[in-house]
């Protein structure tokens, strides 16, 4: 099991050496350490269900500890022994390579270093950390720990680089992009009863401070995964179930790019092109500059508290940066519009689907904005992705809601219960009943979007819930709030509405392709604060994916 590529790992063989000379003896102490201080503070920077890099994983301890709760792992060590027997352990494969060979980008939502930096010679580290830095997405959690100290030593055979709190930062401020959220200073004792100081810090990815703003690296990755999808066949292009096991990744997500690409285009040729004519019109930036500025911004649907705020933000950094250059003001446009979106904030845009366990997906929003629709296609997602699925009927409301689902449950080759009954929480029940006893994975409920009749609707949502929660505790795992893209500010509107009425977790935007207006993206996010988990950016089933901030940035601004 695994794939082993023996290079040379820290200072020499000497280090590697010694771990595989004493792997057994180093896997059977430390397997079992409790590190619970470092999972919970590091953990809570994750997003529930993202990809945690173990980097320099030694035992597969901790990769065992985020697997267990439910994360999605990848591993890499430069001990050969220690690598097959953390393969064994955690039953995946472990990459057994050098640091200074690992090269992704955007990739990561958490990199987990615990005690394997300190291993990398210090002349070497800040291109280490360049590389960690690269392959975290925006907004995306790095755990390092470090023994305290100034020194390099070698003890025993094994290389070590000890920092300080002020030494590791001062590596982090020269290379930018990374911003400490977390520190924790704690103690080991050593075999001869002596004790040893450890430095634990948690970093978050940003896009400020590095050599290479947020637009131009985004532009940077993402016009080669276009150029990718311009080498590949019609044939797979126009298939609606492509499997990475057949084309591999890296098509899939520059399939993923194409289709932001191509469903942005209307918003990106108003909004964009306005953008850009500004650089032309104006040859300093001046109150007319910021004045056309805010109605662009206006008109695309970021709204107009969002245009204002945003605005003072801008003058401000040109102000303090004393920026006179439109092409790096372009540069500190998108950074700026983007904050919006994740500062601060760790965004998911996965469903909160949970392994060995029924999770139960609850669906609003008024009529005419495509929620069957989209509860379709998610639902065509989650069987690709290996599902056992349910659709059920709880918009008893609507004549021909219950047929239409069970038209898309018949198509889709999904579970279905509905009836004609006029009590949506007594349907639910009973589905919801049957899916438990039939072991499904995830049941999909739609309902009535009776939004004009706030109290009964309310009502009706929290009869709902309490009916949910007696059949599978705990659920719904997330209620999803459908809007239709083209309606712009009535879109925000309705968010704000259904928030005042039932917990939404999440945004399904449909029909994003099928308007001028794609800032509606940054409105629901700043006035509304819940994060947008689709995009509808056409018609068939697979153009239902999955929001991508960055993708997203791509779609709308590279040809700005």
């Amino acid at each position: 099991m695994g794939i082993y590529i023996i290079i040379i790992l820290g200072d020499g063989m000497s280090t590697l050496d010694y771990y595989n000379s004493n792997a057994k003896n180093y896997f059977d102490t430390t397997v079992n350490a409790d590190m619970s201080r470092a999972y919970n503070i590091f953990l809570k920077h994750v997003i529930d269900g993202g990809l945690i890099l173990d980097f320099g994983c030694g035992s597969g301890r901790d990769s065992k500890y985020f697997l267990d709760n439910g994360y999605s792992v990848e591993c890499v060590d430069g001990s050969l022994e220690l690598s097959k027997l953390a393969s064994e352990y955690l039953g995946i494969d472990v990459k057994c390579m050098d640091f200074s060979e690992f090269d992704e980008v955007s990739k990561y939502d958490g990199v987990w270093a615990c005690a394997s930096l300190l291993h990398v010679k210090r002349e070497e580290l800040k291109s280490i950390l360049i590389k960690i830095r690269e392959s975290l997405k925006i907004g995306a959690a790095f755990y390092a720990s470090f023994k305290d100290g100034h020194e390099e030593e070698n003890v025993n055979g094994k290389y070590y680089n000890y920092l300080t709190y002020d030494d590791f930062l001062g590596i982090i401020d020269e290379i930018g992009g990374l911003e400490l959220v977390e520190y924790y200073n704690s103690m080991t004792v050593l075999n001869n009863n002596e004790s040893r100081s450890w430095n634990n810090f948690v970093l978050i990815r940003r896009w400020w401070g590095d050599n290479m703003g947020l637009f131009n690296k985004i532009k940077s990755i993402f016009s080669k995964k276009e150029e990718i999808v311009e080498n590949l066949d019609e044939e797979i292009l126009e298939s609606e179930a492509l499997d990475e096991e057949d084309v591999g990744e890296e098509v899939v997500e520059a399939i993923e790019t194409n289709k932001y690409v191509e469903g942005l285009s209307k918003s990106r040729d108003n909004f964009v092109n306005k953008l850009s004519i500004l650089g032309i019109k104006y040859t300093k930036i001046s109150d007319d500059f910021y004045d056309e500025l805010e109605e662009i911004l206006i008109t695309a649907d970021v709204g107009v508290n969002t245009v204002m705020d945003f605005v003072e933000r801008l003058k401000k950094r040109v102000k303090d940066e004393d920026i006179t250059d439109f092409e790096y003001l372009k540069e500190v446009i998108v950074d700026e519009l983007f904050t919006i979106y994740v500062d601060g904030d760790i965004l998911s845009s996965k469903l909160n689907i949970k392994n060995d366990e029924m999770n139960v997906v609850l669906f609003v929003g008024v009529n005419g904005v495509g929620k069957t629709t989209s509860i379709a296609k998610i639902a065509h997602r989650l069987k690709k992705d290996g599902k056992k699925v349910m659709l059920v009927a709880g918009d008893t409301f609507r004549a021909g809601a219950v047929n239409q689902l069970n038209e898309w449950a018949n198509r889709l080759d999904v579970g279905f219960f509905g009836d004609d009954r006029e009590d949506p929480s007594a349907v639910i029940y009973d589905g919801l009943t049957k899916a438990k006893n039939e072991n499904y994975d995830v049941v999909l409920v739609d309902t009535a979007g009776r939004l004009q009749n706030k109290a009964n609707l309310m009502k009706e949502l929290e009869k709902m819930n309490r009916v949910i929660g007696e059949i599978v505790p705990g659920n719904p795992v997330e209620t999803l709030l459908v809007i239709d893209a083209t309606t712009g500010q009535n879109g925000v509107t309705q968010a704000k509405k259904f928030k005042e009425i039932t917990n939404i977790t999440g945004i399904v935007l449909t029909k994003l392709d099928g308007t001028a207006k794609g800032g509606i993206v940054l409105a629901i996010k700043e006035l509304v604060d819940i994060p947008v988990k689709f995009v509808g950016l056409g018609e068939k089933a697979e153009d239902l994916i999955v929001f991508d901030i960055e993708k997203y940035i791509y779609g709308l601004f590279k040809e700005f």
